[in-house]
């Protein structure tokens, strides 16, 4: 069973949102900086069961996209990346056939690119992202992450509370 995770500070906000598969969400992590992340307490973790990886994958995304990155400057999420890392390491993975092959290029292994360089890989990265995402889905996506949260606190809850758009459909 995949799920999605998401794990709130004391004041109800989140602060990590990962994937998960047994008791993934519940366990210490190690970031590419060298901190832990620690789970918070089972009563401020909320699980959003997936149907499949994918599934589970795509739900990651649009709570980090939805919340944003502390480390951008666009939320208030620890995570590092924006989601959906697939597989998130290679251990007891199988590599597809390019990635066998870069295992064995020596030629740009450590190199060491200009800032230049990678000022302009970042710019045509972010060029080709926007221009894919596109701002019809980031709305679609917002308003997905919206109902998400109308069902953990009031569907789930059995609350009808006025003024919620959802509520009163």
């Amino acid at each position: 069973m995949f799920y999605t995770y998401l794990w709130l500070r004391e004041d109800g906000t989140p602060y990590y949102v990962g994937k998960g598969k047994n008791k993934r969400g519940l366990e210490l992590h190690y970031r590419r900086n060298k901190k832990w992340l620690s789970p918070p307490p089972l009563e401020r973790i909320i699980i959003y069961p997936a149907e499949s990886e994918t599934e589970a994958f795509e739900t990651e995304i649009d709570l980090i996209w939805y919340y944003g990155r502390k480390d951008l400057g666009t939320g208030c999420l620890r995570n590092l990346t924006d989601g959906g890392e697939n597989p998130p390491n290679w251990k007891g993975k199988k590599r597809p056939e390019q990635s066998k092959r870069m295992l064995g290029n020596t030629v740009t292994l450590g190199l060491k690119m200009s800032k230049e360089t990678c000022s302009k890989m970042s710019k045509t990265h972010l060029e080709k992202f926007s221009s894919t995402m596109g701002p019809a889905l980031r709305v679609e996506r917002a308003q997905a992450a919206r109902l998400a949260m109308h069902f953990r606190w009031h569907v789930n809850r059995d609350i009808v509370k006025e003024g919620c758009v959802h509520c009163v459909s």
